[in-house]
């Protein structure tokens, strides 16, 4: 089944939160389940869990495979446990992300159809347009739990290298040169920027948002490369 969400293909407005409660959160936390706007109520392990979402949790449930993943509850007449997959896609915000307008939007419906050919008709894709973090769009899969073991890998992998990598790559400028910031000798990220001074005051701000005050670390180091890998412009806190 496929969902547009917030899209005028709807009959009607599509109330995400109310048709899909969590139970976690997408780095394995548990709670009561709720929508995500709600207070979280903590739940003290696994134990608590309904069994079939305990048994998602300790055998499928994944940080760090590509895609966010949550342990949730379908409500309504199809009422079901299982894992929810999100890619986002895009910003409304001017943060180097490409745009998440109406273009970008629209390119996410062929990826819809696609999935659903490869799931059984017991899972939901939703595609959900300004829906995120940040105003992204969102491209979900709800795998109820008779599904999740034969469909959890296949959904990571399209979510990552086809919805991920290969959109993303397609909404981005044509861009020649590369900002590689680096941090004590490490690379921290990659972006792009018109000036390596540009490109460390996006680093500052990143870091500043995860809690590190750039001032009381090593060197900071901001530098733009040409496609040869030469740097052509360098910043740094030093």
């Amino acid at each position: 089944m496929i969902i547009f969400a917030n899209d005028k293909r709807n009959s009607g407005a599509y109330n995400f939160g109310a048709t899909y409660r969590y139970w976690s959160n997408s780095a394995g936390d548990l709670h009561l389940p709720m929508s995500y706007e709600e207070d979280w109520s903590w739940l003290q392990d696994a134990s608590e869990l309904p069994e079939k979402l305990r048994e998602i949790y300790e055998k499928y449930w994944k940080e760090g495979a590509g895609c966010f993943e949550y342990l949730a509850q379908r409500t309504g007449n199809r009422r079901a446990f299982g894992l929810l997959l999100i890619e986002e896609l895009g910003s409304e915000e001017d943060d180097g992300a490409p745009k998440a307008d109406d273009e970008l939007y629209s390119r996410l419906t062929p990826y819809a159809q696609k999935l659903s050919e490869m799931l059984d008709n017991n899972a939901d894709i939703i595609v959900a347009k300004n829906s995120g973090f940040g105003g992204c769009h969102e491209f979900c899969v709800f795998l109820p739990y008779e599904s999740v073991e034969k469909y959890a890998d296949i959904c990571r992998r399209f979510l990552y290298d086809e919805v991920g990598q290969t959109l993303k790559k397609a909404a981005e400028p044509e861009l020649n040169n590369e900002l590689m910031a680096i941090v004590d000798g490490y690379v921290y990220f990659k972006t792009s920027a018109q000036t390596a001074k540009e490109g460390y005051e996006k680093l500052s701000l990143a870091m500043e948002s995860s809690g590190i005050d750039p001032s009381n670390i090593g060197l900071v180091k901001a530098e733009l490369r040409d496609s040869s890998d030469n740097t052509i412009d360098s910043y740094s806190n030093k």
